[in-house]
């Protein structure tokens, strides 16, 4: 049986946006569900069109590992943005927030037979940086969904 994307895709989403799971995540940023937005989506914002308030959660689907008739992992990262620091501001608590979500993220997907067919682990969290281009910090977090097929 093929893996299929956009049911799996789907159902982790939910839970991360509906889901009574997902409702702490959802507490903390500063939009509620309407700050989880598709990578993409931060191109796209305007004076116009502004960006939601901070912190919000942008996702990136990554590639399905693996051979067809084994074990395969659907890879998911999760960027939560947040401002950076006012003049003033204690500096040691610059990703506080974003450090934060890191947990709730994980909760969200807890067990990690939470989504049918499979199981779903955070497999990385990465360094704190701050993003050049957008002007916000950043901390990224990689789940891996594993199924067969």
């Amino acid at each position: 049986m093929a893996v299929d994307v956009p049911t799996i895709t789907a159902q982790i989403l939910a839970r991360l946006t509906t889901d009574a799971a997902g409702s702490a995540v959802r507490a903390v940023l500063g939009a509620g569900a309407d700050g989880i937005v598709h990578g993409d989506q931060l191109k796209r914002y305007t004076k116009q069109y502004p960006m939601p308030a901070r912190p919000l959660i942008a996702y990136r689907w990554g590639p399905i590992t693996g051979a067809s008739f084994e074990m395969r992992a659907l890879l998911l990262t999760f960027w939560p943005y947040d401002d950076p620091p006012e003049p003033g501001d204690d500096p040691t608590q610059r990703y506080a927030r974003i450090n934060s979500l890191l947990p709730l993220l994980e909760q969200t997907f807890y067990p990690p037979d939470c989504i049918p067919f499979g199981r779903i682990e955070a497999t990385n969290t990465g360094q704190e940086f701050p993003d050049q281009v957008l002007g916000l910090l950043t901390r990224p977090i990689t789940f891996a969904f594993m199924t067969r097929g």
